[in-house]
């Protein structure tokens, strides 16, 4: 559903209609990819395939820079790597990739952009201030004004990207502070100021019809409304969640068994032995990853206490090149850091509480280098020297089986992705999701037979407006056909005012057997229709039924 909705989004800003700030009813996700995704409707008109160049471009972007910011930070091999690796993967990454998933896929640029930059004005402070050139003292002041206009961009088009920045700034305090002036810290907060400005317009100009594309949500207060559940789970509960499930399923477990978020958590009596023996697996795995962090966080310490021990009593020059291996440890130690505060936000907050949310880890990615690191270093030293591979090949040989492992784990997580749609990666990012073909299938099927309006579940109702270019307009009917959630407003009026609104569901829904009660006592007549693993009831009678906002 995300992704027909960045399509609707898009159709709208194209042709003039709406230009929102934030994404149809979330008011803490931008509208930067909507944005982008019109300019290639209005190239290309509107089309999924547009749609998901927007997101290729991006991801492209992001693995070049990517690739630019390993390659700094470690080594050319490394950077081809971990390349590779990113460019497998399983469902759940795969879909984060290639289809629209309302701001989180541009996170990782962001995220990216930000750090190299931090790195850039870390490197530029080795120098002291009084002793810069005039030149090198005016770099600093746009350097510190992009810094803040990307972080500020990054916090409107992503509030999860909080913990890259705020990783960043301490590394800026830390590593930048010969640069640190009042004309520097005001370049940050001007750039920040105009990152942001979006999110502030939207919050200002709510009153005055941003209401209506954000279903009257004010920024602050859905953030509010994220970090404060209203499920009765406890901390440890959360953090449980997110360490079984979460982050197995971001981090590439599902290329050894896949298993449904819904089935993986909680584990109950009634569980099945599969969904046991997978959830068991994928503990092992988030073990195996944690305990891979806490190796590269000790190693990345150690070797910063080292260089600063080295620094005393040493001459400038050789001080200068240490500084600047004390930047590039602290950058792997920025990684580090801010992905194991991505984690820790998310399992402390109520984002977790859907069981599609493991999308809100996708920063994480941008520590899969630091953690290679500890594996490839040691395996690559032995390829140097022979004499070290000698003495501590067996510790090698077992990185390279771990790391060969988790290269065959992401590769079949890919062919696994890709054998599960045959017609085509869906809409949708759920298993049991209709490939393109069939989703085409049936929009053209409705538009055949003249349905103008009608009520549907959540994961059908975005995609069959877009494909249908809104030919057909539908609103959400939750399990009890009551009204559901519905991202555009405006969509639900048009339905309910029409007393001839048809309802289509998946063949065995719930919802299914309540309409056919319902139907049966009030004597409503309708035509019945299957086609595509769907049931379409016409209306045929006369009279007017109120619709699910009056049951």
């Amino acid at each position: 559903s995300d992704e027909a909705e960045v399509g609707l989004m898009s159709l709208h800003i194209s042709q003039g209609r709406n230009f929102p700030f934030f994404m149809y009813g979330q008011a803490v996700l931008g509208s930067l990819e909507a944005y982008i995704g019109a300019g290639l409707f209005l190239l290309f008109g509107p089309s999924i395939a547009a749609l998901r160049i927007d997101l290729l471009l991006l991801f492209v972007i992001f693995l070049i820079l990517f690739y630019h910011l390993t390659k700094r930070l470690y080594t050319k091999g490394l950077a081809l790597l971990t390349l590779f690796l990113l460019s497998f993967g399983t469902i759940e990454s795969l879909s984060r990739s290639v289809l629209g998933t309302l701001g989180h896929a541009e996170t990782p640029l962001f995220c990216t952009i930000i750090v190299l930059l931090s790195i850039h004005l870390a490197l530029l402070s080795i120098t002291p201030y009084r002793k810069m050139t005039t030149f090198q003292r005016r770099k600093c002041f746009p350097l510190y004004a992009l810094w803040g206009v990307m972080s500020g961009i990054a916090i409107w088009n992503d509030a999860l990207s909080g913990s890259f920045i705020l990783a960043s700034s301490l590394f800026i305090f830390i590593f930048c502070r010969q640069t640190l002036r009042p004309i520097t810290i005001g370049s940050v907060l001007l750039g920040l100021c105009v990152g942001v400005l979006p999110l502030v317009m939207h919050d200002v100009l709510l009153p005055y019809g941003q209401a209506m594309l954000s279903n009257g949500q004010h920024s602050l207060d859905v953030l509010h409304s994220l970090t404060h559940s209203t499920q009765a789970m406890s901390m440890l509960q959360r953090w449980k969640e997110g360490f079984l499930v979460s982050l197995p399923a971001s981090t590439g477990a599902s290329g050894i068994c896949y298993i449904q978020p819904l089935e993986a958590w909680p584990l109950t009596p009634h569980s099945s032995p599969y969904a046991r023996q997978c959830t068991a697996t994928h503990s092992i795995w988030a073990v195996i990853v944690v305990a891979i962090w806490f190796i590269a966080i000790i190693l990345e310490v150690h070797n910063l206490y080292q260089l600063r021990k080295i620094t005393y009593g040493q001459p400038a020059s050789t001080c200068d090149r240490t500084a600047q291996e004390m930047v590039v440890h602290g950058a792997r130690l920025l990684l580090l850091g801010a992905a194991g505060l991505v984690w820790l936000v998310f399992s402390s907050t109520r984002v977790q509480d859907s069981a599609w949310s493991t999308r809100y880890l996708i920063g994480m990615v941008l520590a899969t280098p630091a953690m290679l690191w500890p594996l490839w270093s040691q395996i690559t030293s032995g390829l140097e020297r022979r004499r070290q591979f000698l003495e501590k090949r067996g510790l090698q040989i077992l990185c390279g089986i771990v790391l060969l492992m988790f290269t065959a784990i992401q590769v079949k997580g890919t062919i696994h992705a890709f054998s599960q749609f045959p017609g085509g990666m869906p809409l949708l990012g759920q298993q049991n999701a209709l490939t393109n073909t069939q989703q085409n299938a049936l929009t053209n099927t409705l538009v055949r037979l003249h349905v103008k309006h009608l009520y549907t579940e959540y994961w059908t109702c975005n995609f069959v407006i877009f494909l249908s270019h809104e030919q057909v307009i539908c609103s959400v009917a939750d399990n009890n056909l009551h009204r559901g959630f519905n991202r555009y407003t405006p969509y639900v009026s048009l339905v309910e005012q029409d007393p001839q609104a048809a309802y289509l569901f998946p063949t065995g829904a719930p919802q299914v057997p309540k309409l056919n009660a319902k139907l049966a006592q009030e004597g409503r007549k309708y035509q019945v229709t299957s086609f595509e693993g769907y049931v379409l009831y016409q209306f045929t009678g006369r009279g007017n039924y109120p619709g699910p906002q009056g049951l």
